[in-house]
């Protein structure tokens, strides 16, 4: 196992331990949890230890801030000049106020809890704001700038232990006041879920609010439908003999299943049928030699892809499309005039991926070396996806541009990336059974999101499914994820499904105006000049094409910076500026 993977176990481990073990036999125990700094106090409240404890997040930060504001104020301040006990009055009352509110800052920045100064919101830790509140906004800001996920103990802020001395506080009193905040864990069950792998989701065309999955689960076709007492799901036939692995919409609005299946309703069906609303559940559509992966509906025919190939029904038999020699094709995409097939397959220059115009197959540059999973496009960009290097685990997103594959830059550690879905070209969503865990950034497991900057992409976790995602379907501004998950540490009531609103990425466009790096390609020296960031404190990381960090420099921005870079090798590097929160990354070469 190499390194990265040791990494990554280790990790995910403890975090197992830290944020998926939710048993607690009293207040006490949670409240550890918020802030091991309980452990450590003399004079807590002994009704803790027999209360019950509070699972709701925001609930439980509320509860250990009025718990520790109402035993501060018992504490003997005689030691204290009047000033001091005035202003500290003062704090405790702020304090009261803030945990009333119920307005916590988001951890969306790390895997685990872990203080924030100031999250992308503007909210304020409880630190933070009593700080800001004072008059003192402007160290809140520096802080957070540098140390925004820094315990009290940790922060170096010359003023911060001032601050405190000054209100009649110790640090050890702001290092029990300040709380950790859980990670933000995006999707929501729908009822209880489907007990089993959805591979497929699908929506009613004729009633949007209803939708299809399929799967290695019961009913293998159920639907999400609104009913007197709410959603609920409703299985659509009786399936038996395999799994169903695919679905489309038909010509009539009917959906087409694929699978491995062999019956439905007692009849004998061969891995493919029309689900219909009367008679005995379904209609036939023939028969296909393999299991079904995927299909799709392009230029008013259906097709099917799976270990025959690719075949095209003309509404009465299945006619071959391509037939590879070996292997099987595995998902189909749709970008402009043509139909993107990707599979597992290597010959005739077809490497994993092929492009059909209705009339002629076509390669799509050299192909990719290992085989195709998911398909999509996104800024003018196609983006494929799938199995990794089974000798390292170590995968990339890959994109086609000026006529040839290239990595995203940014790698994945685990096995394969199974699923991408563009959402109105403002986020391309990708799911699989994968970790990423970035040096900086949003850390996510089996689910990311993936982000265009200066023609480069970069990555953000989204959420931490406890195993493999298999599909994204987006409808409207709903995001559906499918796969083999109970849950997220969060929500462990997923069950193979689960959902998330869909919200736009409204970051400030940044231009070359902004934002300039020069010479590229760089020999000895690389300048960069960041005129929208003046004044402020910025992050700039030197990394190979792989994400592993070479250089790193913190920089109150100025006019321009430069870096020496005489002692790097000739070779593609990437340039990655972060501010507040802004997050730029250019490739660049040295010569």
């Amino acid at each position: 196992m190499n390194p990265k993977s040791s990494l990554f176990l280790f990790i995910l481990c403890c975090l197992s331990l830290s944020v998926f073990s939710k048993s607690y036999p009293n207040l006490y125990e949670k409240m550890k949890e918020v802030n091991a700094q309980w452990a450590f106090q003399e004079d807590i409240p002994s009704g803790v230890y027999e209360m019950a404890p509070v699972l709701n997040e925001t609930k439980a930060i509320q509860t250990h801030l009025k718990l520790v504001e109402e035993t501060l104020r018992k504490r003997s301040v005689s030691h204290l000049s009047p000033a001091q006990q005035k202003n500290r009055i003062v704090c405790l009352d702020l304090l009261q106020g803030y945990q009333k509110a119920g307005k916590f800052p988001e951890n969306s920045y790390l895997p685990y809890r872990n203080p924030v100064f100031i999250d992308k919101h503007n909210t304020f830790c409880a630190v933070g704001y009593l700080v800001k509140e004072t008059g003192y906004e402007s160290v809140s800001r520096e802080i957070s700038q540098t140390q925004n996920f820094a315990y009290v103990y940790g922060i170096k802020h010359e003023t911060l232990p001032k601050w405190a001395e000054m209100n009649g506080f110790t640090l050890a009193e702001l290092a029990w006041i300040q709380p950790g905040y859980p990670p933000v864990h995006p999707t929501s069950s729908m009822d209880s879920g489907l007990g089993g792998t959805v591979y497929d989701i699908l929506e009613n065309q004729m009633y949007p609010d209803n939708i299809f999955a399929c799967g290695d689960f019961s009913d293998k076709v159920s639907l999400w439908y609104p009913g007197f007492a709410g959603y609920d799901w409703m299985g659509q036939a009786n399936i038996q003999g395999g799994n169903v692995y695919a679905m489309a919409m038909n010509a009539n609005g009917l959906p087409v299943i694929g699978g491995d299946f062999t019956s439905i309703s007692g009849a004998s069906v061969s891995r493919i049928a029309i689900l219909a609303p009367t008679g005995m559940g379904y209609l036939p559509m023939g028969s296909l030699s393999g299991t079904v992966k995927d299909l799709i509906m392009y230029k008013n025919d259906m097709y099917a892809a799976g270990a025959f190939g690719v075949m095209k029904w003309d509404g009465t038999t299945w006619g071959p499309v391509y037939t590879p020699a070996s292997g099987s094709a595995n998902v189909f995409h749709i970008w402009g005039d043509d139909l993107y097939i990707g599979g597992d397959f290597y010959e005739n220059n077809y490497h994993n991926i092929l492009r059909y115009d209705g009339n002629t197959l076509s390669p799509v540059g050299n192909g990719l070396e290992n085989p195709v999973y998911a398909i999509s496009h996104f800024k003018n960009v196609l983006f494929a996806g799938g199995m990794f290097d089974p000798g390292t685990n170590v995968g990339y997103l890959w994109k086609y541009e000026n006529n040839q594959w290239d990595s995203t830059g940014e790698s994945l550690t685990g096995n394969a990336i199974y699923a991408l879905e563009n959402v109105q070209d403002s986020v391309l969503y990708m799911g699989g059974d994968f970790n990423y865990f970035p040096i900086m950034g949003n850390w996510g497991v089996n689910l990311a999101t993936v982000h265009p900057s200066f023609g480069y992409f970069y990555f953000n976790g989204l959420d931490e499914m406890d195993a493999p995602v298999r599909c994204i379907h987006s409808v409207g501004e709903r995001i559906y994820v499918g796969g083999a998950f109970a849950g997220n540490g969060i929500n462990n009531n997923l069950n193979g499904i689960g959902f998330f609103d869909f919200v736009a990425v409204t970051t400030d466009p940044v231009t070359e105006a902004d934002f300039r790096l020069c010479p590229n390609p760089a020999q000895e020296k690389l300048v960069f000049t960041g005129s929208k960031w003046v004044g402020k404190k910025a992050q700039i990381i030197i990394s190979d094409i792989t994400g592993a960090t070479l250089k790193e420099v913190e920089w109150m921005v100025e006019s321009e910076k430069e870096i020496n870079v005489d002692d790097l090798s000739a070779g593609v590097y990437l340039f990655t500026f972060l501010c507040e929160n802004d997050k730029v990354v250019k490739k660049w070469q040295k010569q």
